[in-house]
């Protein structure tokens, strides 16, 4: 059984990817339910033909099975609650999913990738990368030469990491946002739409502007 947890945008950009692996022949995986949170107002409706069904009701139905999981969610606190307690109610397994156009070096161990990350279409990463567990990469982003992404972070559409970088867990990088060279990123910080960050985050918070200055 595959599932994807979420019901939202991105789950459905998860779903197109899954498909688009499918049709170049990577891997076969027909998705069985969306799985959304219980106050979730899409629960019992049809997304593509597939079913949204409530956390509730998937844990008490499929108690301690096996099932291919996909965490369909952008945000990283979220992403690690999910996940948590798939672990503790089921017996999951966290593919990962990596759209046929993203460009990495396939060397052996240039580029590591944990379990469950998620990399979309139009992606670049170099070499010599580090890419934790339950990672989102979202369209047309890249990553430079020797970086490492904390496990749950989430880098959206367009973001652009130099070399060098260093992000803890937890980490989200909005829209567009640019990280220079040799920079390093706390866990737990949040780097807005279009920010530019210059120097190192060493103080978990929201980070917006050029450069990038912890709000408040």
């Amino acid at each position: 059984m595959n599932v994807i947890f979420g019901a939202s945008g991105f789950a459905k950009e998860v779903l197109f990817l899954i498909e688009r692996i499918n049709e170049a022949g990577e891997d076969i995986r027909e998705i069985d339910y969306f799985v959304a949170a219980d106050s979730d107002p899409l629960i019992g409706s049809m997304i593509k033909k597939i079913s949204v069904v409530s956390s509730s009701y998937f844990f008490e139905k499929f108690n301690k099975k096996q099932i291919n999981c996909f965490v369909a969610v952008g945000s990283p606190a979220l992403k690690q609650k999910i996940v948590l307690n798939l672990r503790e109610e089921m017996h999951p397994v966290f593919p990962s999913l990596i759209d046929p156009s993203v460009v990495f070096d396939k060397t052996s161990g240039a580029v590591a990738f944990g379990e469950g990350v998620v990399i979309c279409a139009g992606s670049i990463l170099t070499t010599d990368i580090k890419i934790a567990s339950f990672v989102h990469i979202n369209l047309d982003c890249t990553v430079g030469h020797d970086c490492s992404v904390g496990e749950y972070s989430t880098l959206s559409p367009g973001v652009h990491v130099s070399g060098n970088v260093k992000m803890g867990s937890k980490v989200f990088i909005g829209t567009g946002a640019v990280v220079l060279e040799k920079i390093e990123i706390i866990e737990n910080s949040v780097v807005g739409a279009g920010a530019v960050v210059t120097s190192n985050i060493n103080d978990p918070g929201v980070y917006i502007g050029m450069p990038a200055k912890k709000r408040g």
